[in-house]
């Protein structure tokens, strides 16, 4: 878990697209929001500050200047302190007798007659449950270690290793990225790269000098993705360009490029193609673009590019993508994607839509099963931990 450096609120990296690199840093942000109002250098508590005054709890200091914003803050937080402590002294002094979960029978006579039933208590998923099922899917994601990294799905998988602080991830990772083809490679240096690794980093900024064209959009479409601006010189020619006008455009949306913007917006109305519509609204709205909402749900009502538009609509929030997030769960090539959207959402407990497929005899089907059981069940132990062993911890 990360901490935004902006609303300092706690969010998974792996579920965020929204980063800035400042120098050879990648800063990671809960949302579009915190992203556009970061400042290098400004102090955590400003920042904060800020972010504060813009919700509805004190929206009515916007207009009052930062340091007096502070002091309101600490005058608010010392009286809900002290409400807090004057409820309890109150509790503690009232008689502590029996507490009437629920009535079942009342009857006034010249006995008092008061039949109680008490409400079992409700308990979350079993902490061995989840233990196991957790174990179980990192045991399965372990098998990468020992293979060779030719697919797409097995660098997921060692990302997701990453975030449990596997120091065999990480020398894998940067195995891959020093030999193999260079699509494997420049994937590997992006999920280096946004880990912190700055040797990654220069990797990919060494490629935008390649002389072949392949490398130079490759890794200008990564590095624009990680919201690095020295891309925006190279994504502005790609953009140019119809083969790659769509992907420059879609990496140039990380770096506040306006054009790119009022390209993928002016797609989603005058594309004749519906797919390219949607797929155009989906990428906006996973930049936090909420003028296209209706779109998608007009494309998820009309079941066509579903998967597309509940990506894109999780994003904004929208609990109406959980059914088609939920039913890709099923699917080997999406469930990855969806499991990380199902997060959003808060919808942790899908886990058990995929759990048969830990045995599936297909490897497969058994990695992105555990790979979409460790995002949903870590997610899941996060929220219920006090059920959980002392020393249970998750990446």
């Amino acid at each position: 878990m990360n901490k935004c450096p902006v609303c300092l609120k706690r969010f998974d990296e792996l579920t965020t697209s929204h980063f800035i690199i400042v120098e050879d840093k990648i800063i990671p942000f809960c949302s579009e929001g915190c992203k556009h109002d970061y400042r290098p250098g400004k102090k955590l508590y400003s920042a904060a500050v800020k972010h504060l005054s813009t919700t509805a709890v004190i929206g009515t200091f916007r207009n009052i200047k930062a340091h007096y914003q502070i002091y309101s803050l600490g005058v608010i937080s010392l009286l809900v302190i002290f409400n807090l402590f004057n409820s309890h002294a109150l509790s503690e002094s009232k008689t502590k007798s029996v507490y009437f979960h629920e009535f079942t029978t009342f009857s006034l006579s010249n006995n008092l007659q008061i039949s109680l039933v008490k409400k079992p208590e409700k308990l979350d998923e079993p902490k061995s449950g989840l233990v196991y099922y957790y174990d179980k899917s990192v045991s399965i994601l372990e098998e990468v270690l020992t293979e060779k990294i030719e697919t797409d799905l097995q660098l997921q998988v060692l990302e997701l290793l990453l975030l449990k602080n596997n120091s065999q991830a990480l020398q894998k990772l940067q195995e891959v990225m020093k030999k193999g083809n260079e699509l494997i490679r420049r994937r590997a240096a992006v999920i280096l790269a946004r880990h912190g690794s700055k040797k990654a980093l220069r990797f990919l900024r060494r490629g935008l000098k390649s002389n072949r064209s392949s490398i130079s959009s490759l890794s200008a479409f990564a590095l624009g993705r990680l919201g690095d601006r020295k891309s925006q010189p190279h994504l502005k020619q790609l953009i140019g360009y119809r083969p790659t006008r769509f992907h420059a455009a879609t990496s140039a949306l990380y770096i506040d490029f306006p054009p790119a913007r009022r390209y993928l917006l002016d797609l989603t109305k005058t594309s004749s193609r519906y797919g390219d519509r949607i797929r155009a609204a989906s990428v906006l709205a996973l930049s936090g673009e909420k003028q296209v909402k209706d779109l998608l749900l007009e494309a998820l009502e009309k079941q066509i590019f579903e998967f597309a538009a509940a990506e894109g609509l999780a994003a904004l929030g929208e609990k109406k993508a959980v059914p088609v997030l939920q039913k890709a769960l099923r699917h080997d090539c999406l469930r990855i994607k969806a499991a990380k959207q199902l997060v959003k959402l808060g919808m942790t407990r899908s886990y058990k839509i995929v759990l048969d497929d830990l045995d599936s005899k297909f490897k497969s089907s058994r990695l992105s099963a555990a790979a979409a059981v460790f995002i949903l069940v870590s997610e899941e132990v996060r929220k219920n931990k006090k059920y959980l062993n002392s020393d249970f911890t998750h990446g």
